[in-house]
């Protein structure tokens, strides 16, 4: 199989990647806590459909990097070193988002029946510098990794560029959902605002994606 085909068929999972990815921001936009309401994640978490819900997520966490190759392939020689940094930042930062949300899938349901205070923002879990440490890493390198990645392929002018601009606010919005959750919650007491922040940073991320994905089906030609 040619580079171009697989190129091509990469757009096919990106698409596939940013439905699912749609998929699970309304999910999780149907729990998620109200602004006008007390926010607490262990009723999110003890949610009868959380583990359901965000196995969707974890499966699109999963395939984001893999979309991200394909991505980059598609347009590396015209987004030069800045989209070689965009994209090595990006992924590192997507592999920590997907063990992150395999952890708040299958592992964050057993503690909040077990050990509920573990799932509480103010509980010991997130007064842990290193638990929070892997989330702000996390986020920033998947913040700045998409954002940079974004702007050398609005740049390029190899994919739409409202597509880049919906990828970097989405990433963007996420990535400070997802760095700053819990230690947000404890400085600013704005652990629920930080959680729509991150649903609707995936709403856009997904938008983009499934744009960039048909593009690079129908359309592109590899430079």
């Amino acid at each position: 199989m040619t580079m171009s085909k697989l190129i091509k068929w990469n757009g096919v999972m990106t698409i596939i990647t940013g439905s699912l990815f749609l998929i699970w921001s309304g999910l999780l936009a149907s729990i998620a806590p109200s602004l006008t309401s007390g926010f607490e994640l262990v009723d999110m978490v003890r949610d009868d459909f959380w583990t359901e819900y965000n196995v969707v997520g974890s499966l699109a966490s999963i395939l984001l990097p893999l979309t991200l190759i394909g991505l980059y392939a598609g347009q590396a020689s015209k987004t030069g070193l800045t989209g070689l940094v965009g994209f090595l930042t990006a992924f590192f930062g997507g592999l920590l988002l997907a063990w992150i949300q395999l952890e708040e899938t299958f592992v964050w349901p057993v503690l909040s029946a077990e050990a509920p205070t573990l799932v509480d923002l103010e509980g010991p879990l997130f007064e842990d510098p290193a638990f929070l440490a892997t989330f702000f890493a996390s986020g920033l390198l998947f913040m700045v990794g998409f954002l940079v990645f974004a702007v050398a392929s609005f740049r390029a002018r190899i994919f739409p560029r409202w597509s880049s601009v919906f990828l970097g606010v989405g990433a963007a919005l996420f990535g400070i959902g997802t760095a700053l959750f819990g230690i947000g919650d404890a400085l600013f007491d704005m652990g629920g605002v930080l959680v729509i922040a991150r649903t609707v940073g995936v709403l856009l991320l997904a938008t983009a994606l499934v744009w960039l994905g048909y593009s690079q089906y129908r359309y592109l030609i590899i430079v």
